[in-house]
Protein backbone atom coordinates (compact mmCIF):
# COMPACT_ATOMS: atom_id res chain seq x y z
CA UNK A 1 0.00 0.00 0.00
CA UNK A 2 1.11 3.54 -0.64
CA UNK A 3 1.69 6.37 1.76
CA UNK A 4 -0.95 8.07 -0.63
CA UNK A 5 -3.34 5.46 0.04
CA UNK A 6 -2.87 4.81 3.42
CA UNK A 7 -3.27 8.09 4.43
CA UNK A 8 -6.48 8.89 2.34
CA UNK A 9 -7.74 5.20 4.26
CA UNK A 10 -6.91 7.02 7.92
CA UNK A 11 -8.80 10.48 6.82
CA UNK A 12 -11.56 8.70 5.17
CA UNK A 13 -12.42 5.80 7.75
CA UNK A 14 -11.29 7.13 10.95
CA UNK A 15 -10.62 11.32 10.88
CA UNK A 16 -13.59 12.37 9.18
CA UNK A 17 -16.46 10.31 10.44
CA UNK A 18 -14.97 11.13 14.57
CA UNK A 19 -14.68 14.78 13.39
CA UNK A 20 -18.23 14.71 12.23
CA UNK A 21 -19.69 13.21 15.09
CA UNK A 22 -17.81 15.72 17.96
CA UNK A 23 -18.75 18.46 15.89
CA UNK A 24 -22.54 17.13 15.57
CA UNK A 25 -22.41 16.92 19.20
CA UNK A 26 -20.46 19.85 19.81
CA UNK A 27 -22.96 21.89 18.03
CA UNK A 28 -26.20 19.83 18.62
CA UNK A 29 -26.07 19.26 22.04
CA UNK A 30 -29.35 20.88 23.13
CA UNK A 31 -30.91 19.12 20.67
CA UNK A 32 -29.51 15.45 21.83
CA UNK A 33 -29.96 16.33 24.91
CA UNK A 34 -33.68 17.70 24.28
CA UNK A 35 -32.70 20.93 26.20
CA UNK A 36 -36.06 22.87 25.91
CA UNK A 37 -37.63 25.37 27.80
CA UNK A 38 -40.51 24.38 30.12
CA UNK A 39 -43.73 24.60 28.32
CA UNK A 40 -46.91 26.12 29.15
CA UNK A 41 -49.79 23.56 30.15
CA UNK A 42 -51.51 23.66 27.18
CA UNK A 43 -48.59 22.71 25.37
CA UNK A 44 -47.45 26.16 24.15
CA UNK A 45 -44.35 28.39 24.46
CA UNK A 46 -44.06 30.35 28.14
CA UNK A 47 -44.76 33.79 28.01
CA UNK A 48 -41.52 34.79 29.69
CA UNK A 49 -38.37 32.25 28.86
CA UNK A 50 -35.54 33.42 31.22
CA UNK A 51 -32.06 31.85 30.44
CA UNK A 52 -29.79 31.54 33.51
CA UNK A 53 -26.43 31.83 33.55
CA UNK A 54 -23.87 31.44 36.39
CA UNK A 55 -20.63 32.31 37.98
CA UNK A 56 -18.58 32.25 35.18
CA UNK A 57 -15.88 34.07 36.75
CA UNK A 58 -13.90 35.37 34.33
CA UNK A 59 -9.93 35.29 35.22
CA UNK A 60 -7.19 37.21 34.30
CA UNK A 61 -4.01 38.71 35.02
CA UNK A 62 -4.26 37.80 38.78
CA UNK A 63 -3.74 34.11 37.79
CA UNK A 64 -1.06 35.11 35.54
CA UNK A 65 1.30 36.88 38.07
CA UNK A 66 2.06 33.39 39.98
CA UNK A 67 3.93 32.50 37.01
CA UNK A 68 6.48 35.68 36.90
CA UNK A 69 10.19 35.14 36.20
CA UNK A 70 12.26 35.20 39.85
CA UNK A 71 14.35 38.65 39.00
CA UNK A 72 17.91 39.03 41.36
CA UNK A 73 19.82 42.47 41.92
CA UNK A 74 23.68 42.47 40.02
CA UNK A 75 24.56 41.91 44.11
CA UNK A 76 21.95 39.09 44.29
CA UNK A 77 23.73 37.18 40.92
CA UNK A 78 27.18 37.65 42.71
CA UNK A 79 26.73 36.24 45.34
CA UNK A 80 24.94 32.88 43.68
CA UNK A 81 26.23 29.78 42.97
CA UNK A 82 26.48 27.82 39.73
CA UNK A 83 23.67 25.46 40.77
CA UNK A 84 22.07 28.50 41.94
CA UNK A 85 21.67 30.22 38.66
CA UNK A 86 20.97 26.59 37.10
CA UNK A 87 17.86 26.44 39.32
CA UNK A 88 16.54 30.37 38.32
CA UNK A 89 17.26 29.55 34.77
CA UNK A 90 15.03 26.15 35.05
CA UNK A 91 12.55 27.61 37.07
CA UNK A 92 12.05 30.78 34.86
CA UNK A 93 11.62 28.46 32.04
CA UNK A 94 9.40 26.50 33.50
CA UNK A 95 7.27 29.65 34.83
CA UNK A 96 7.12 30.67 30.94
CA UNK A 97 5.75 27.54 29.79
CA UNK A 98 3.23 27.53 32.23
CA UNK A 99 2.56 31.39 31.61
CA UNK A 100 2.09 30.50 27.87
CA UNK A 101 -0.27 27.53 28.90
CA UNK A 102 -2.32 29.03 31.37
CA UNK A 103 -2.96 31.89 28.83
CA UNK A 104 -3.86 29.49 26.18
CA UNK A 105 -6.31 28.06 28.48
CA UNK A 106 -7.74 31.30 29.55
CA UNK A 107 -7.96 32.32 25.49
CA UNK A 108 -9.87 28.55 25.55
CA UNK A 109 -12.27 29.46 28.16
CA UNK A 110 -13.26 32.46 26.51
CA UNK A 111 -14.54 30.34 23.19
CA UNK A 112 -16.01 27.60 25.66
CA UNK A 113 -18.35 30.07 27.87
CA UNK A 114 -19.49 32.02 24.19
CA UNK A 115 -19.88 28.64 22.56
CA UNK A 116 -22.00 27.57 25.31
CA UNK A 117 -24.48 30.96 25.26
CA UNK A 118 -24.11 30.94 21.57
CA UNK A 119 -25.22 27.48 20.71
CA UNK A 120 -27.90 27.29 23.81
CA UNK A 121 -29.42 30.96 22.84
CA UNK A 122 -30.08 29.74 19.21
CA UNK A 123 -31.61 26.71 19.70
CA UNK A 124 -33.93 26.97 22.70
CA UNK A 125 -35.22 30.75 22.35
CA UNK A 126 -34.64 32.51 25.06
CA UNK A 127 -36.84 35.37 25.63
CA UNK A 128 -34.58 37.07 28.19
CA UNK A 129 -30.98 36.07 29.41
CA UNK A 130 -29.62 36.85 33.38
CA UNK A 131 -25.58 36.18 34.47
CA UNK A 132 -26.66 35.78 38.51
CA UNK A 133 -23.14 37.20 39.67
CA UNK A 134 -19.33 36.77 39.91
CA UNK A 135 -18.80 37.66 36.32
CA UNK A 136 -15.32 38.76 36.93
CA UNK A 137 -12.71 36.65 39.07
CA UNK A 138 -11.75 38.84 41.61
CA UNK A 139 -12.89 42.25 43.29
CA UNK A 140 -9.30 42.85 43.82
CA UNK A 141 -8.21 43.96 40.55
CA UNK A 142 -7.13 47.35 38.91
CA UNK A 143 -9.82 49.18 37.19
CA UNK A 144 -7.79 48.66 34.07
CA UNK A 145 -7.35 44.59 34.46
CA UNK A 146 -11.61 45.53 35.27
CA UNK A 147 -11.76 47.04 31.67
CA UNK A 148 -10.13 44.20 30.11
CA UNK A 149 -12.21 41.53 31.67
CA UNK A 150 -15.37 43.74 31.05
CA UNK A 151 -14.53 44.01 27.58
CA UNK A 152 -14.06 39.98 27.40
CA UNK A 153 -16.99 39.25 29.11
CA UNK A 154 -19.26 41.19 26.59
CA UNK A 155 -16.91 39.30 23.75
CA UNK A 156 -18.36 35.99 24.96
CA UNK A 157 -22.15 37.94 25.01
CA UNK A 158 -21.38 39.33 21.48
CA UNK A 159 -24.55 40.37 20.88
CA UNK A 160 -25.21 40.90 24.15
CA UNK A 161 -26.67 44.65 25.97
CA UNK A 162 -26.49 45.91 29.54
CA UNK A 163 -29.70 47.43 30.90
CA UNK A 164 -29.51 51.17 31.09
CA UNK A 165 -31.19 54.00 32.70
CA UNK A 166 -33.65 54.50 29.69
CA UNK A 167 -34.93 50.86 30.14
CA UNK A 168 -35.73 51.63 33.71
CA UNK A 169 -37.60 54.72 32.87
CA UNK A 170 -39.58 52.39 30.73
CA UNK A 171 -40.30 50.16 33.68
CA UNK A 172 -40.91 47.01 31.59
CA UNK A 173 -39.00 43.98 29.88
CA UNK A 174 -41.84 43.74 26.69
CA UNK A 175 -40.49 43.21 23.61
CA UNK A 176 -38.48 41.72 21.43
CA UNK A 177 -35.44 43.47 22.16
CA UNK A 178 -35.26 42.15 25.68
CA UNK A 179 -33.71 38.74 23.70
CA UNK A 180 -30.63 40.40 23.82
CA UNK A 181 -30.56 42.52 27.17
CA UNK A 182 -28.34 40.71 29.61
CA UNK A 183 -29.49 41.53 33.18
CA UNK A 184 -26.06 41.32 35.35
CA UNK A 185 -26.15 40.89 39.18
CA UNK A 186 -23.24 41.62 40.75
CA UNK A 187 -21.13 39.01 42.78
CA UNK A 188 -18.54 39.07 45.69
CA UNK A 189 -15.91 38.54 43.09
CA UNK A 190 -17.39 41.63 41.40
CA UNK A 191 -17.43 44.09 44.14
CA UNK A 192 -16.80 42.21 47.43
CA UNK A 193 -18.77 41.18 50.07
CA UNK A 194 -19.73 43.60 52.91
CA UNK A 195 -17.05 43.97 54.79
CA UNK A 196 -15.40 44.96 51.54
CA UNK A 197 -17.71 46.61 49.13
CA UNK A 198 -16.85 50.50 48.37
CA UNK A 199 -18.96 52.40 46.40
CA UNK A 200 -15.53 52.59 43.50
CA UNK A 201 -16.01 49.01 43.21
CA UNK A 202 -19.73 49.19 42.36
CA UNK A 203 -20.38 52.34 40.52
CA UNK A 204 -17.13 50.56 38.19
CA UNK A 205 -19.91 47.63 37.74
CA UNK A 206 -22.28 49.50 36.95
CA UNK A 207 -20.77 51.72 34.66
CA UNK A 208 -19.64 48.49 32.78
CA UNK A 209 -22.49 45.80 33.19
CA UNK A 210 -25.56 47.91 34.36
CA UNK A 211 -27.61 48.55 37.69
CA UNK A 212 -27.23 46.53 40.49
CA UNK A 213 -30.69 46.62 42.23
CA UNK A 214 -33.98 47.67 39.95
CA UNK A 215 -36.99 46.33 39.21
CA UNK A 216 -39.19 46.01 35.99
CA UNK A 217 -42.11 44.40 34.54
CA UNK A 218 -43.92 41.84 32.53
CA UNK A 219 -46.58 41.44 30.63
CA UNK A 220 -48.49 38.46 29.20
CA UNK A 221 -50.00 38.80 25.80
CA UNK A 222 -54.15 38.85 26.57
CA UNK A 223 -55.28 35.11 25.82
CA UNK A 224 -58.75 36.34 24.26
CA UNK A 225 -60.51 33.05 24.89
CA UNK A 226 -60.69 34.41 28.35
CA UNK A 227 -61.57 37.79 30.28
CA UNK A 228 -58.92 40.07 30.96
CA UNK A 229 -57.86 39.29 34.56
CA UNK A 230 -58.66 42.10 37.38
CA UNK A 231 -56.05 43.40 38.37
CA UNK A 232 -54.27 42.97 35.27
CA UNK A 233 -51.22 39.93 35.51
CA UNK A 234 -47.86 41.30 35.94
CA UNK A 235 -44.46 39.47 36.38
CA UNK A 236 -42.17 41.24 38.46
CA UNK A 237 -38.47 40.64 37.82
CA UNK A 238 -36.28 42.23 41.15
CA UNK A 239 -32.60 42.34 40.34
CA UNK A 240 -31.38 42.71 44.41
CA UNK A 241 -27.70 43.47 45.05
CA UNK A 242 -28.00 41.01 48.14
CA UNK A 243 -24.40 41.35 49.31
CA UNK A 244 -25.64 44.35 51.00
CA UNK A 245 -28.56 43.45 52.97
CA UNK A 246 -26.41 41.75 56.13
CA UNK A 247 -24.36 43.80 58.32
CA UNK A 248 -21.77 44.71 59.51
CA UNK A 249 -21.10 46.28 56.10
CA UNK A 250 -18.27 48.96 55.19
CA UNK A 251 -20.69 51.63 53.20
CA UNK A 252 -24.32 51.75 54.45
CA UNK A 253 -25.36 53.85 51.63
CA UNK A 254 -25.05 50.43 49.39
CA UNK A 255 -27.19 48.86 52.09
CA UNK A 256 -29.57 51.68 52.15
CA UNK A 257 -29.93 51.65 47.93
CA UNK A 258 -30.47 47.29 48.25
CA UNK A 259 -33.32 48.16 51.02
CA UNK A 260 -34.64 51.07 49.16
CA UNK A 261 -35.40 48.72 46.08
CA UNK A 262 -37.21 46.49 48.92
CA UNK A 263 -39.01 49.46 50.14
CA UNK A 264 -40.59 50.41 46.40
CA UNK A 265 -40.98 46.20 45.60
CA UNK A 266 -43.42 46.02 48.91
CA UNK A 267 -45.23 49.57 47.85
CA UNK A 268 -46.00 47.96 44.44
CA UNK A 269 -46.90 44.41 45.64
CA UNK A 270 -50.32 42.92 45.61
CA UNK A 271 -51.59 39.04 47.32
CA UNK A 272 -53.70 38.68 44.14
CA UNK A 273 -52.53 35.67 42.69
CA UNK A 274 -52.58 37.66 39.11
CA UNK A 275 -49.05 39.33 40.47
CA UNK A 276 -46.00 37.02 40.67
CA UNK A 277 -41.50 37.84 41.28
CA UNK A 278 -39.27 36.55 40.21
CA UNK A 279 -35.90 37.16 42.20
CA UNK A 280 -32.69 37.22 40.73
CA UNK A 281 -29.79 37.48 43.04
CA UNK A 282 -26.28 36.30 43.61
CA UNK A 283 -26.32 35.07 47.20
CA UNK A 284 -28.90 32.13 47.59
CA UNK A 285 -31.65 32.00 50.95
CA UNK A 286 -30.44 30.39 54.35
CA UNK A 287 -30.42 26.89 54.70
CA UNK A 288 -29.72 24.38 57.15
CA UNK A 289 -26.68 22.49 56.85
CA UNK A 290 -26.97 19.15 54.82
CA UNK A 291 -29.54 20.48 51.86
CA UNK A 292 -27.22 21.79 49.60
CA UNK A 293 -23.36 21.17 49.15
CA UNK A 294 -22.87 24.92 51.26
CA UNK A 295 -23.70 24.96 54.32
CA UNK A 296 -24.91 28.21 56.30
CA UNK A 297 -20.92 29.92 57.06
CA UNK A 298 -20.46 33.34 57.51
CA UNK A 299 -16.84 34.88 58.20
CA UNK A 300 -15.93 38.20 59.49
CA UNK A 301 -12.96 41.06 59.25
CA UNK A 302 -10.95 41.72 62.53
CA UNK A 303 -11.54 44.54 63.97
CA UNK A 304 -8.34 46.67 62.97
CA UNK A 305 -9.92 46.01 59.17
CA UNK A 306 -13.45 46.77 59.85
CA UNK A 307 -15.10 43.59 61.36
CA UNK A 308 -17.39 43.57 58.46
CA UNK A 309 -18.31 40.65 56.70
CA UNK A 310 -15.47 39.10 55.31
CA UNK A 311 -17.33 35.93 53.60
CA UNK A 312 -21.26 34.49 53.48
CA UNK A 313 -22.53 31.21 52.26
CA UNK A 314 -26.12 32.48 52.20
CA UNK A 315 -28.10 35.50 53.20
CA UNK A 316 -28.65 35.61 56.64
CA UNK A 317 -31.82 33.22 57.97
CA UNK A 318 -33.65 36.64 59.22
CA UNK A 319 -33.34 38.60 55.82
CA UNK A 320 -34.01 35.44 54.13
CA UNK A 321 -37.48 35.07 56.18
CA UNK A 322 -37.99 38.81 55.76
CA UNK A 323 -37.75 38.64 52.12
CA UNK A 324 -40.35 35.73 51.24
CA UNK A 325 -42.63 38.57 52.76
CA UNK A 326 -41.28 41.60 51.15
CA UNK A 327 -41.32 41.11 47.89
CA UNK A 328 -43.43 37.75 47.86
CA UNK A 329 -46.09 38.26 50.40
CA UNK A 330 -45.53 35.09 51.96
CA UNK A 331 -46.92 33.76 54.40
CA UNK A 332 -50.06 35.54 53.48
CA UNK A 333 -53.03 34.12 55.79
CA UNK A 334 -56.13 31.89 56.17
CA UNK A 335 -57.17 31.83 52.33
CA UNK A 336 -56.44 28.43 51.21
CA UNK A 337 -57.05 29.58 47.50
CA UNK A 338 -54.72 32.09 47.98
CA UNK A 339 -52.42 30.12 49.28
CA UNK A 340 -52.14 27.20 47.02
CA UNK A 341 -51.36 29.93 43.74
CA UNK A 342 -47.57 30.70 43.24
CA UNK A 343 -46.29 33.95 43.79
CA UNK A 344 -42.80 33.56 41.87
CA UNK A 345 -39.55 31.98 42.44
CA UNK A 346 -35.90 32.79 43.62
CA UNK A 347 -32.88 32.76 40.92
CA UNK A 348 -29.64 33.01 42.58
CA UNK A 349 -25.97 31.57 41.81
CA UNK A 350 -22.78 31.66 44.56
CA UNK A 351 -22.60 27.78 45.23
CA UNK A 352 -21.14 26.24 42.03
CA UNK A 353 -22.54 22.92 42.85
CA UNK A 354 -25.91 24.53 42.53
CA UNK A 355 -29.48 23.31 44.50
CA UNK A 356 -32.93 23.35 43.98
CA UNK A 357 -34.78 23.61 47.61
CA UNK A 358 -38.44 24.93 48.30
CA UNK A 359 -39.11 26.66 51.03
CA UNK A 360 -42.48 26.24 52.60
CA UNK A 361 -44.58 27.65 55.35
CA UNK A 362 -44.80 25.10 58.38
CA UNK A 363 -48.24 26.49 60.46
CA UNK A 364 -46.87 23.49 63.13
CA UNK A 365 -46.42 25.75 66.20
CA UNK A 366 -42.92 25.41 68.21
CA UNK A 367 -40.69 26.81 70.35
CA UNK A 368 -40.44 30.71 69.33
CA UNK A 369 -42.58 30.44 66.52
CA UNK A 370 -46.55 29.65 67.53
CA UNK A 371 -47.88 31.07 64.35
CA UNK A 372 -45.61 28.25 62.03
CA UNK A 373 -41.88 28.42 60.49
CA UNK A 374 -40.36 28.47 57.64
CA UNK A 375 -38.74 24.88 56.50
CA UNK A 376 -36.86 24.08 53.52
CA UNK A 377 -36.87 21.10 51.45
CA UNK A 378 -35.24 19.03 48.29
CA UNK A 379 -37.79 20.39 45.59
CA UNK A 380 -38.22 16.53 44.43
CA UNK A 381 -39.81 15.48 47.27
CA UNK A 382 -40.94 18.14 49.61
CA UNK A 383 -44.53 17.69 48.76
CA UNK A 384 -43.83 14.03 50.28
CA UNK A 385 -42.68 15.98 53.88
CA UNK A 386 -46.03 18.11 53.38
CA UNK A 387 -48.26 14.93 52.61
CA UNK A 388 -46.63 13.25 56.24
CA UNK A 389 -47.94 16.84 57.64
CA UNK A 390 -51.38 16.67 56.68
CA UNK A 391 -52.15 13.48 58.88
CA UNK A 392 -51.73 15.81 62.35
CA UNK A 393 -53.43 19.17 60.50
CA UNK A 394 -56.60 19.84 58.96
CA UNK A 395 -55.30 21.39 55.58
CA UNK A 396 -51.59 21.08 54.42
CA UNK A 397 -48.87 24.19 54.40
CA UNK A 398 -48.92 24.71 50.78
CA UNK A 399 -47.49 28.14 50.85
CA UNK A 400 -44.22 27.70 49.28
CA UNK A 401 -41.73 28.80 47.40
CA UNK A 402 -38.53 27.52 44.99
CA UNK A 403 -35.57 28.25 44.76
CA UNK A 404 -33.77 27.44 42.14
CA UNK A 405 -29.45 28.05 42.90
CA UNK A 406 -28.28 27.84 39.10
CA UNK A 407 -25.11 25.78 38.48
CA UNK A 408 -21.91 27.94 37.94
CA UNK A 409 -21.17 27.94 33.53
CA UNK A 410 -17.74 27.35 34.13
CA UNK A 411 -15.95 24.60 32.02
CA UNK A 412 -15.28 22.00 35.16
CA UNK A 413 -18.99 22.28 36.19
CA UNK A 414 -20.07 20.99 32.70
CA UNK A 415 -21.15 24.47 30.95
CA UNK A 416 -24.66 24.55 32.81
CA UNK A 417 -27.41 27.26 31.69
CA UNK A 418 -30.78 27.44 33.20
CA UNK A 419 -33.58 27.54 31.56
CA UNK A 420 -36.53 29.28 33.35
CA UNK A 421 -40.08 29.32 32.37
CA UNK A 422 -43.28 31.60 33.94
CA UNK A 423 -46.38 31.70 32.09
CA UNK A 424 -50.05 32.91 33.08
CA UNK A 425 -52.71 30.32 33.28
CA UNK A 426 -55.75 32.30 31.98
CA UNK A 427 -58.23 30.16 33.27
CA UNK A 428 -57.20 29.96 36.79
CA UNK A 429 -55.75 33.70 36.28
CA UNK A 430 -52.58 32.26 38.12
CA UNK A 431 -48.95 32.46 36.91
CA UNK A 432 -46.92 28.86 37.06
CA UNK A 433 -43.25 28.39 36.67
CA UNK A 434 -40.79 25.87 35.29
CA UNK A 435 -37.23 24.75 35.09
CA UNK A 436 -34.48 23.12 33.46
CA UNK A 437 -31.07 22.76 32.77
CA UNK A 438 -28.70 21.96 29.83
CA UNK A 439 -24.94 20.65 29.65
CA UNK A 440 -22.24 20.63 27.78
CA UNK A 441 -19.71 18.76 29.56
CA UNK A 442 -15.93 19.72 31.15
CA UNK A 443 -14.03 22.35 28.65
CA UNK A 444 -11.93 19.34 27.43
CA UNK A 445 -14.55 18.49 25.30
CA UNK A 446 -14.47 22.06 23.57
CA UNK A 447 -10.97 21.30 23.20
CA UNK A 448 -10.96 17.70 21.96
CA UNK A 449 -13.58 19.10 19.51
CA UNK A 450 -10.80 21.32 18.12
CA UNK A 451 -8.24 18.88 17.73
CA UNK A 452 -9.84 17.13 16.12
CA UNK A 453 -10.53 19.56 13.35
CA UNK A 454 -7.01 21.05 13.40
CA UNK A 455 -5.85 17.14 13.20
CA UNK A 456 -7.73 16.93 10.07
CA UNK A 457 -7.11 19.90 9.02
CA UNK A 458 -3.27 19.47 9.13
CA UNK A 459 -4.02 15.36 8.01
CA UNK A 460 -5.48 17.12 4.82
CA UNK A 461 -2.85 19.24 3.60
CA UNK A 462 -0.07 16.80 4.13
CA UNK A 463 -2.14 14.32 1.88
CA UNK A 464 -2.97 17.12 -0.90
CA UNK A 465 1.21 18.10 -0.60
CA UNK A 466 1.52 14.48 -1.49
CA UNK A 467 -1.19 14.22 -3.84
CA UNK A 468 0.95 17.26 -5.69
CA UNK A 469 3.88 15.76 -5.20
CA UNK A 470 2.84 12.40 -6.60
CA UNK A 471 1.22 14.57 -9.66
CA UNK A 472 4.15 16.63 -10.10
CA UNK A 473 6.50 13.43 -10.57
CA UNK A 474 4.20 11.67 -13.14
CA UNK A 475 3.94 14.97 -14.86
CA UNK A 476 7.90 15.42 -15.29
CA UNK A 477 8.14 11.67 -15.52
CA UNK A 478 5.73 11.56 -18.73
CA UNK A 479 7.62 14.85 -19.73
CA UNK A 480 10.65 12.82 -20.09
CA UNK A 481 9.46 10.00 -21.77
CA UNK A 482 7.59 12.19 -24.80
CA UNK A 483 11.72 13.82 -24.93
CA UNK A 484 12.81 10.66 -25.24
CA UNK A 485 10.53 8.93 -27.49
CA UNK A 486 11.19 12.27 -29.85
CA UNK A 487 14.72 12.11 -29.31
CA UNK A 488 14.81 8.18 -30.67
CA UNK A 489 13.15 8.97 -33.46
Amino acid sequence: MTLKGFMTIILVDLLLPVAVIFNIYLYFYPVLYQCAFPRASDDRPADFRLLTIADPQIEGDTVLRKYRHVSRTPEELAQQTLSDRIYDQSTNAAKTVKYYAKSLDLWGNDRYLKHVYRVVKQLTYPTHITVLGDLLGSQWISDEEFARRGERFWNIFPDGEKVTDSDLAVGTVDGPQWVNKIMTMAGNHDIGYAGDMNRPRVDRFEKMFGPVNYKLNFHPVHNTSFPMSDPAPELRIVVLNSLALDTPIQVQGLADDAYGLIDRALKNKSLSATQASILLTHLPFWKPDGVCVDGPEVKYFEERYGGGIRSQNFISEVVSNLLKGWIFGYPSGDDFETRRKSRGVVMTGHDHEGCDVTHWWDQTPRENALHGHWEVSKTKNWTEEINAKMAAMHEPPTEAIREVTVKSVMGEYGGNVGLLSAWYEWETQEWKFGYSYCELGIQHIWWTVHGVNVGCAVWLLVLTLVFLKDTFLVVDERKKKAALEKKTK
